[in-house]
């Protein structure tokens, strides 16, 4: 449908002379709606009684995260503006944290509702993180900072980024606390005291080397060579070469000494890495003498008697 009244000489005419004949499939009307997106479109359009009217049957149902999006980017209709206010807040304080539609309710309601509203609403739900299991409602909480930030409340931005980092390092949710460190203005705001070293022993004992070095990069005072160097000696006793060529420009200081348990762990896995990699691996932890006759089979032929 929407590429037929695409094809009209006024879209957004025939897209209303249609919203006319009261269509109630809410695809049918989504279909309809996005002939306007994308398009200058006089407020009168957007404001007549069909738009309103069709935008409301769209959102009233379960929620739909296009039909948030669409809503948003043709304009919600004036005569409807109180009751859309009401429907992204009902959608912001119950849809679960974790998912889509509530990340598009905070990107439409930082777009259409008065700041302070979505503050509020927002920090009432940060308590709720602390019983959450699921990583993806932090994500949520990154994506409402950012949706703040560009709205230019980066001041509260700040504060609910700070709140959040400082629950994802109780939760050892290093890396995603790394990412509201890095991406907002709270590392002058971050002390060491937030930082628990038994949890971080912990990353360093399941070998989560990527996560150590980001937590080095922010928490510049703490000495972190040896959670490294734990980390380092678990993933090569997993034979795990491959992360640590990943990482060597941060490794490097703490390579020394690692050549014979490197060359136990090539010999194991040498045969599922590639070559280039094996060649670092070699030079990294000078290896040319023990492997400088060593060959690659590249074709098996099995000999017929």
């Amino acid at each position: 449908m929407t590429e037929s009244l695409s094809r009209c000489s006024r879209p957004e005419i025939a897209a209303i002379r249609l919203l006319k004949f009261g269509l109630t499939s809410r695809h049918r009307i989504y279909q309809c709606l996005k002939v306007l997106q994308g398009k200058v479109v006089s407020q009168a359009v957007i404001n007549s009684p069909e738009v309103a009217d069709a935008q409301k049957l769209l959102l009233e149902g379960s929620p739909i995260v296009r039909y948030l999006e669409l809503v948003n980017s043709i304009g919600v209709s004036s005569s409807i503006a109180s009751w859309f206010s009401d429907r992204i807040i009902d959608l912001l304080e119950t849809t679960p944290l974790a998912s889509a539609v509530w990340r598009t309710a905070i990107l439409v309601a930082t777009d259409n509702l008065p700041l302070e509203i979505v503050t509020q609403v927002i920090n009432k739900r940060i308590v709720e993180l602390d019983a959450s299991p699921h990583p993806e409602s932090y994500y949520s909480f990154l994506f409402a900072c950012q949706c703040l930030a560009a709205s230019k409340a980066e001041s509260i931005s700040n504060d609910i980024a700070l709140h959040v980092a400082r629950l994802c390092l109780r939760r050892q949710l290093f890396g995603l606390a790394v990412k509201f460190i890095e991406l907002f203005d709270i590392r002058g705001r971050i002390s060491d005291s937030d930082l628990d070293l038994e949890s971080v022993q912990k990353a360093a004992h399941d070998g989560s080397i990527p996560v150590l070095i980001s937590l080095s990069k922010v928490f510049v005072r703490v000495d972190f060579q040896q959670f490294l160097d734990t980390a380092l000696e678990r993933q090569l006793a997993k034979n795990n070469l491959q992360i640590i060529i990943q990482n060597l420009s941060e490794l490097e200081p703490i390579l020394s000494g690692k050549s014979e348990k490197a060359r136990k762990a090539l010999v194991v896995s040498a045969s599922r890495m590639k070559a280039k990699t094996i060649q670092s691996c070699i030079r990294v932890f000078n290896l040319e003498d023990v492997f400088q006759n060593a060959g690659k089979v590249t074709t098996y032929r099995p000999l017929h008697k």
